[in-house]
């Protein structure tokens, strides 16, 4: 078989300065590397273009190898010439980058403004049935005045007129409404309200239910199969 060629430099000559020299058979190949960065429209690469050797056959190359790789002329040389190129190194543009943080923001912005968080549901500001520990002043208020949840021990803030008030701790039947100045468990005026104001309904708990709902929002922890109220009509 044939030798491989010294790796020495390539230099393309007329056909008159180098005549064709014949050698040994064999596939013979060099390398020599160039770089350059390329772009595209999200990234940057580098370009690596190999240029190599190969045997093609006697008088059917452009190249002959005498110490080094001579060009002799086309379809004098036993060796051709191509070029491969390589892209490495792959990495964003400054611009994409900025572009997707853009359209990643939006779609948090988007989805936070749909009353979910980053790792699921989050707490809205209007909701005043979650996320107690981290109300601010401004919640607080709002709360109180719309729902009666979270009021001052101080009465500094009010809920609204036919806003009823939450005086215990939350505990969906157990929970304690002052409404007209009563106080009364949601289970109790649930009870009350169907045996006194829906006593002809025969569907008198849900009525109540609902009406109680109207009147301390909170009481909506509070399932009409648990209150104990019969729907049995007097």
């Amino acid at each position: 078989s044939r030798g491989a060629c010294p790796k020495v430099s390539w230099v393309r000559l007329p056909l008159s300065a180098f005549p064709p020299i014949m050698v040994d058979r064999g596939d013979m190949e060099m390398e020599i590397e160039a770089k350059e960065t390329v772009s595209g429209l999200f990234c940057t690469a580098d370009e690596k273009t190999q240029t190599q050797f190969e045997f093609v056959g006697e008088h059917k190359g452009g190249y002959e190898c005498q110490r080094q790789y001579v060009y002799v002329g086309d379809n004098n040389g036993e060796f051709q010439k191509r070029n491969v190129r390589e892209w490495m190194n792959w990495r964003p543009r400054i611009s994409t980058v900025f572009c997707l943080a853009l359209v990643v923001g939006a779609i948090a912005g988007l989805w936070q403004s749909r009353g979910f968080g980053v790792f699921g549901p989050a707490c809205a500001f209007e909701d005043c049935m979650c996320g107690f520990e981290k109300w601010d002043d401004a919640k607080k208020i709002s709360c109180c005045q719309h729902n009666g949840m979270g009021c001052p021990p101080d009465n500094s803030v009010m809920p609204f007129p036919g806003v009823g008030k939450l005086v215990s701790p939350l505990e969906g039947c157990a929970s304690s409404c002052q409404f007209k100045g009563v106080a009364a468990t949601c289970s109790a005026r649930i009870i009350f309200a169907s045996q006194h104001r829906f006593g002809m309904d025969p569907n008198k708990c849900v009525s109540a239910h609902t009406l109680v709902k109207g009147q301390c929002s909170f009481c909506s922890t509070c399932l009409v199969e648990n209150t104990g109220c019969l729907n049995v009509v007097r």
